[in-house]
């Protein structure tokens, strides 16, 4: 698990790739301890954990910027806060979804979700703005392998933004995906500048991508590429 974990350090951050399965905090279940900052922690020898600047949910895997110091958390904070952030993700989803869409569907909190499912996300008159780039990648017919790039942080967003374009995930039951080996969303690629702080990663598609599809995966810094082309309208 802990391969490959670390994929740059810098004087104040440190980017990680994080497994799938790893809870980005604790969560409910006390016997559940390990996190990615316990391992991360473990593999650094570091004296005290590292502070998280963002999250990811258990079964995505990608990139995540840690903080060494309190202020190097706040500065990341503000900057992921005020969109200074580029986020992209790599989801592998049911259906052919093909070019370029641009979701905009405002989320909140699913009023119907039961109460095994109370994270659950839903398209909601009051709910908060939230706004999804997708670009097809490559398809088969069956299922698309599709880069989505989202402006905006609320929980769970791709996975229900593409649920809600008729894409569910692969292995997210929440948002009626079809069974998988997990929720297929991976996030490939990070890049903050602001201020001082000038980062950019990324993380190479897990395994069980390669899989499920019968084609070579891109580069994350290539997905970044297309995403950043379909934002300036560029075919």
């Amino acid at each position: 698990m802990t391969r490959d974990l670390v994929l740059a350090r810098h004087a104040d951050f440190i980017l990680v790739n994080k497994p799938a399965g790893v809870l980005t905090a604790p969560g409910r279940d006390p016997l559940v301890t390990t996190t990615i900052q316990t391992l991360v922690r473990d593999v650094l020898g570091l004296d005290a954990l590292p502070r998280l600047c963002h999250r990811l949910d258990r079964d995505t895997s990608g990139v995540m910027l840690l903080a060494l110091t309190k202020d190097a958390q706040r500065d990341a904070s503000q900057a992921f806060e005020r969109h200074l952030v580029r986020k992209t993700y790599v989801a592998l989803v049911t259906g052919t979804l093909e070019g370029v869409r641009r979701v905009d569907h405002a989320l909140g909190e699913d009023p119907d979700a039961p109460r095994d499912a109370r994270s659950r996300q839903a398209a909601t008159p009051d709910g908060k703005p939230a706004r999804t780039l997708l670009r097809a990648l490559w398809t088969d017919g069956n299922v698309t392998l599709v880069g989505a790039r989202p402006s905006t942080g609320r929980t769970h967003q791709v996975r229900v933004h593409l649920a809600l374009e008729g894409h569910p995930l692969l292995g997210d039951a929440l948002y009626g995906g079809p069974q998988g080996p997990r929720v297929m969303l991976h996030a490939a690629y990070l890049a903050l500048r602001a201020g001082s702080v000038d980062l950019a990663q990324g993380a190479a598609l897990p395994t069980d991508f390669s899989t499920l599809t019968a084609v070579e995966l891109p580069a994350p810094e290539e997905v970044d590429r297309l995403l950043t082309a379909a934002a300036r309208g560029i075919p």
